[in-house]
Order: structure tokens, then C-alpha cells, then sequence
């Protein structure tokens, strides 16, 4: 299953009165995956939890303090319901709270 996911990646901005200092920060961005698992947050009906693959050219820009990693490849990322509805139609209507997905 493909699903856009949000993934937190270091971004640098420059701030100071002559802009002269930079500070890393952390910002979601969203990229076309697919994933493994899906899971509702308890108490959130905006989004959900995957397992999702990482390609290669977005692992080094992820933050590292996160311990979110499942495997080198995989790591558990939040999907916004509202990008990727048509997709989660089945999950969303079931009232289950977990899923695998077997491609």
C-alpha cells in the first residue's frame, strides 16, 4: 500500500539581527511511501500511525534523536486521514485499530 507520510527531517534556518546564526529544527515533510502497518492514535480522528519504508535519499535527513526506527529501512511515521482517504476508506470503516499489510 502507498501512502503519503510525514517524515521529520533537520532543515537549517538562519536567525539573528544580521542573520548571521544558524539553528537546526525540525520540520515534517511529506513523501509517497509504502508501508507495512497501519494503527489508529488513541483519541486523534485526524491522523493515524504507519510503519513506513524510508528510501535511501531521505534517512540521512531524518532527526536521529527520534527512537521511532523499526529496522535501517523502516520507521514509524504519522499519515494524515485527510491526504490519503481514499485509501484508508477500508481501515477507516472497519473500527479496527491495527492492520498489517501483506503486498
Amino acid at each position: 500500500m502507498q501512502l503519503t507520510v510525514q517524515i521529520p527531517v533537520l532543515v537549517a534556518e538562519i536567525y539573528g539581527k544580521y542573520k548571521n546564526r544558524i539553528t537546526y529544527t525540525t520540520r515534517l515533510q511529506p513523501i509517497l511511501t509504502s508501508v507495512s502497518a497501519i494503527r489508529r492514535v488513541e483519541g486523534d480522528d485526524v491522523a493515524i500511525e504507519v510503519d513506513a519504508f524510508i528510501p535511501e535519499q531521505y534517512r540521512n535527513q531524518i532527526d536521529g534523536s527520534h527512537t521511532k526506527w523499526i529496522s535501517p529501512e523502516m520507521r514509524r511515521c504519522v499519515c494524515y486521514i485527510d491526504d490519503n482517504r481514499k485509501t484508508l476508506r477500508d481501515f477507516i470503516e472497519s473500527g479496527e485499530q491495527e492492520r498489517q499489510i501483506r503486498d
